[in-house]
């Protein structure tokens, strides 16, 4: 076959992508073997047909053909590009981040596996044909001597009843071939694509409204991506949504197990995935439902490395290239998002609830009056005291042997249980009648522009757990619930804070902190206004767009 030259993505930041030589046939999608600087990578074709830039005894050839390995579909590529403009960071990068080594070693032990089994089903397949077939020429000589004149009764008694084995191993070993038979189900039809707004589902009992949607989005064939901003929360969504699909749900936690659920997507499996926000890069081909649990927590932001991208914005994107459904579930959504459901961009389901009793705890008034004893307010250990239930306190920057004396001495017997904000998010607060902050500013970080959204979001979400929240706190109007979304959103308006504009922030590679910081205006200039920010970036300094 003629040579000719392919562009390969391949895992690395780089602001080109290689050109190789091939004779291959090869098609976008494919993944390949290849060298760069000394080193091998498996990459995906980005482009046939290419036009080189250098010489051609400069360009190395194509190792090989990463042989197993399903091509990348056209969707999952221009998500890929998406997210590379958006997000202001090298293609590679992203590639690095959908299909990790560990992720594609893992694709191709599965495909392995499943190629082991099916000879091992083909070989089973035959033995049985075999042993039909001689059971088939068995039953014909029996009837043969059945129906031949001149022979007793109990001779007759004799074969019939040898017949009557014969039929009932025969109908034994049909019904394990058939069950070996490997016809494949014929696919449902693809699910009909989404025309409804994303829909914000706002309460904290959204679970069985999220079962609703999910059971029909796979009834009609379709896949479905359940996401959450930690793994902990996985759990409790694997163990809800287990009892009632069964083998319908897969999650992606580990490599093994992301391996198995990336070929069944491929393959078309109809099924729903749970998983944290890195499930934005599953090979989706039937995509017709995204679930975004807990929308608001910033968890969903990638900071540590390229892309840092936002799995709950990127989710949007995924739902609008597959045409699939979004719902968004929220004790108490982010301001991005209630901004979204005001201008009608998205639509909104309020579940019916109730609110705690709230009372939040001034220290600063309360030292003045020597209201204090170490961590506790005297108002919260008379409320402690008094409560006729289950006690739980949220920890902030206690010291744990100081704060384990205090509680050891105000409460001597019914001592309440110590969790932190992560702990209690993890486990719950089931049977809790009455929930203290001890320092509710350890929780908010004051120094970022988001602090009151996140202030008013952990009052909600916590006053629907519990009968009654009491907060202790430096900055009482931060949490007495004055503050609504209505006017944390007047107050972005006026000072043009997302989400009325698009934040960049330009940080440090040596320590992260933030050098600069960008508002830039959302309409048509959007796209290249970042795109010059990123050409002045400084050397030692990279772009971190829609900071969390």
């Amino acid at each position: 076959m003629q040579e000719h030259y392919v562009r390969v993505l391949v895992p690395l930041r780089l602001d080109w992508i290689p050109v190789y030589r091939t004779e291959l046939p090869l098609k976008r999608g494919d993944y390949v073997n290849v060298a760069l600087s000394g080193r091998k990578y498996t990459g995906v074709v980005w482009e046939c047909d290419a036009l080189p830039d250098i010489s051609s005894g400069r360009i190395l050839p194509v190792l090989s053909a990463a042989e197993g390995i399903p091509a990348a579909s056209e969707k999952e590529m221009k998500f890929w590009a998406f997210l590379s403009e958006y997000y202001l960071c090298s293609l590679g990068e992203v590639y690095k981040a959908a299909r990790p080594a560990q992720l594609l070693r893992a694709v191709q032990v599965e495909l392995d596996r499943i190629k082991r089994t099916e000879r091992a089903r083909l070989a089973r397949k035959e033995a049985l044909d075999s042993a039909v077939a001689r059971l088939e020429l068995r039953l014909a000589a029996l009837e043969e001597k059945i129906s031949s004149p001149h022979r007793s009764e109990a001779v007759v008694s004799g074969l019939v009843s040898r017949k009557e084995r014969i039929l009932a191993q025969l109908e034994e070993k049909r019904k394990a071939a058939a069950a070996l038979s490997g016809q494949e189900d014929i696919p449902s039809p693809a699910p009909a694509a989404s025309t409804g707004r994303p829909l914000l589902v706002h309460g904290t009992q959204r679970l069985q409204t999220y079962l609703e949607a999910v059971t029909e989005a796979l009834d009609a064939g379709g896949q479905v991506l359940i996401l959450t901003p930690e793994t902990a929360f996985c759990e409790r969504l694997e163990t809800f949504f287990s009892q009632r699909l069964g083998s319908r749900l897969h999650t992606a936690g580990s490599p093994a197990r992301r391996g198995r659920t990336a070929i069944a997507l491929q393959q078309g499996a109809g099924i729903a995935v749970v998983s944290t926000k890195n499930g934005i890069f599953l090979p989706f081909s039937r995509l017709s439902l995204i679930v975004i649990d807990e929308e608001q927590d910033s968890l969903y932001k990638q900071n540590d490395s390229a892309p840092r991208y936002n799995g709950r914005d990127s989710a949007l994107m995924l739902a609008e290239l597959h045409s699939a459904r979004v719902l968004l579930g929220s004790p108490s959504p982010s301001l991005e998002t209630a901004y979204n459901c005001m201008n009608g961009k998205f639509a909104q389901l309020r579940l019916p609830e109730s609110a705690g009793r709230l009372s939040v705890i001034d220290v600063k008034a309360e030292r003045k009056k020597n209201g204090m004893s170490g961590y506790f307010s005297r108002k919260l250990v008379a409320a402690i005291r008094g409560c006729r239930g289950k006690v739980t306190l949220i920890r902030g920057w206690e010291k744990p042997e100081t704060l384990n004396m205090e509680i050891s001495t105000l409460f001597p017997e019914n001592a309440p249980e110590v969790l932190s904000l992560g702990e209690l998010k993890c486990r719950g607060c089931d049977g809790t009648r009455l929930l203290a902050i001890l320092q509710a500013d350890a929780l908010v970080d004051d120094r970022s522009f988001r602090c009151d959204e996140k202030a008013l979001q952990l009052v909600e979400t916590l006053r629907a757990l519990v009968p009654e929240l009491i907060i202790q706190t430096a900055v009482s109007e931060r949490f007495d619930g004055s503050k609504t979304l209505e006017s944390l959103l007047a107050e972005r308006r006026e000072f043009n804070f997302p989400p009325f504009s698009r934040m960049v922030e330009i940080r440090s590679e040596a320590d992260g902190e933030a050098r600069a910081r960008h508002f830039l205006k959302r309409d048509a200039q959007l796209g290249r206004n970042k795109r010059k920010i990123l050409a002045d970036l400084p050397r030692d300094c990279y772009p971190d767009v829609d900071p969390a």
